[in-house]
């Protein structure tokens, strides 16, 4: 049995400072704050902080991986 190919790709993060800036003035970290109550044991950045650069990637994603 042999092992599958393996294929590594690095992608470029330097725009992540810039769309996190868009989405705070947008208000979008805030709206998901609102409607989404973490765990008791939550800790660290607001579930907006967490949640939203992934949703706002699913454009990016989708081409990404269909390489």
């Amino acid at each position: 049995m042999t092992a599958p190919e393996l294929t590594i790709t690095n992608e470029q993060v330097n725009s992540l400072p810039l769309l996190l800036g868009i989405i705070m003035d947008m208000g979008i970290r805030d709206l998901i704050d609102t409607h989404v109550t973490p765990h008791g044991n939550w800790g660290g950045a607001s579930v907006g902080t967490v949640i939203d650069p992934f949703a706002r990637s699913q454009t990016w994603v989708d081409p990404t991986l269909g390489r």
